[in-house]
């Protein structure tokens, strides 16, 4: 319906009670925008638009100021959960995302990758660092912990125990064969190792065995690059790239500290490593890692 005067309407605006929403103001029997009031109280020629387009501009202003959603009802509305994405950030720049399809006869393993890329109450790959740069695969380093609590159980599946991945891997039958798969590392024979060395010790000589390194605990992940077999025995495979392999190639192409060959070849290294010696394993830890800061800012359901 039309308003049918101008005049007779500013003056029914003036003792009819109104509510405000957003910006509009809501009489009893009108809706009339700020402005619009404010040129029918200024101007008795200005034409007053009809209550329809006062509707429709009050939604329009409501609708306006809605909260934007935060990153929980993000991850919340998705799909199936069958894909996952993970967003990459070199030196504080987007790099773009990278989209991953799990591989459902995996159960634990993907159950597990899909947790920490979402970050399930918080524990997840969110600000991990891609760490390695190597000739046939990338690394990412993962989660130190999984739970944000000592006495709390965690909250990823298979927690803190890899004893299902061990199993799942024992079973595997995919192979390292195709670039983009993406695997859980499980294993790591160069991670933990064993060095005896004697003590005094009540004025007799004892033999202590010491254990450097960490054991993995699941969450280090690797994408392949190129074939290779021996990820087989040590990477559970729980899926494969399949969006953003621009982004991968462009971690790939990244500088890295490359191992000197003279290191490898040095009998002095050589039985540094096998005596565990920590300076030869610093310098290992080193070779391949990127000179440049390359981040997982972002996880959750594609």
């Amino acid at each position: 319906m039309q308003l049918q005067s101008r005049v007779p309407v500013a003056q029914k605006l003036k003792g009819a009670p109104v509510h405000r929403v957003g910006r509009s103001i809501v009489g009893r029997s009108h809706l009339v925008q700020c402005s619009a009031q404010k040129e029918i109280g200024s101007d008795a020629t200005a034409p007053v638009p009809s209550r329809r387009e006062l509707l429709a501009l009050a939604a329009a202003t409501v609708v306006g100021v809605s909260a934007a959603p935060s990153y929980a009802d993000e991850v919340a509305s998705t799909s199936s959960g069958n894909r996952v994405y993970l967003e990459v950030k070199l030196e504080g720049k987007p790099l773009g995302k990278v989209v991953i399809e799990l591989f459902d006869d995996v159960t634990t393993g993907s159950a597990r990758f899909r947790d920490l890329v979402v970050g399930k109450q918080g524990v997840g790959y969110r600000l991990s660092r891609f760490d390695g740069i190597f000739p046939t695969y990338l690394r990412c380093e993962g989660v130190k912990s999984l739970s944000y609590s000592a006495t709390a159980e965690s909250p990823i599946t298979g927690g803190d125990s890899v004893d299902a991945l061990e199993q799942e891997l024992a079973s595997q039958s995919r192979q390292h064969d195709t670039p983009g798969l993406v695997s859980l590392v499980v294993r790591d024979e160069d991670s933990v190792r064993t060095k005896e060395r004697l003590i005094a010790r009540d004025g007799k000589l004892v033999t202590v065995v010491d254990t450097i390194g960490e054991a993995p605990n699941g969450t280090t992940f690797t994408i392949l690059r190129k074939p290779d077999a021996e990820l087989n025995a040590s990477h559970l495979i729980v899926g494969r790239v399949v969006g953003g392999q621009d982004v991968v190639d462009a971690i790939a192409a990244q500088p890295f500290a490359k191992p000197r060959d003279e290191y490898y070849d040095s009998p002095f290294f050589n039985v540094a490593k096998a005596m565990g010696d920590k300076r030869a394993d610093v310098a290992e830890k080193g070779f391949y890692r990127p000179l440049k800061r390359i981040l997982v800012t972002k996880g959750g359901l594609a």
